[in-house]
């Protein structure tokens, strides 16, 4: 899956602070790209597509990282902006 846009184009702004969480959580729990890929079953040249935002996460695999770091799911929605949140409709 590739990752989603916004109007603007580009990456989606909630796609962008996802991938960047991803890559704070990984990191500070002692998790190389090559550990968490490990532990979730994919490669790490997926995990490091999901922190630089070319590829979307799913839902599915949001909840598999969260478990492997040992965090909850809303973890990586923490910080969030507000103006984000607003502005983001589903689709």
């Amino acid at each position: 899956m590739s990752g989603g846009t916004n109007p603007l184009g580009g990456p989606d702004p909630v796609d962008l602070h996802i991938s960047a969480r991803l890559r704070q959580l990984r990191t500070s729990r002692g998790f190389t790209q090559k550990a968490l890929a490990d532990v979730v079953g994919i490669t790490p040249q997926q995990v490091q597509k999901y922190e630089h935002a070319r590829n979307r996460v799913s839902a599915s695999m949001l909840y598999g990282l969260a478990r492997a770091l040992g965090v909850p799911l809303w973890a990586f929605f923490e910080g969030l902006p507000q103006t984000v949140r607003q502005t983001t409709k589903a689709p």
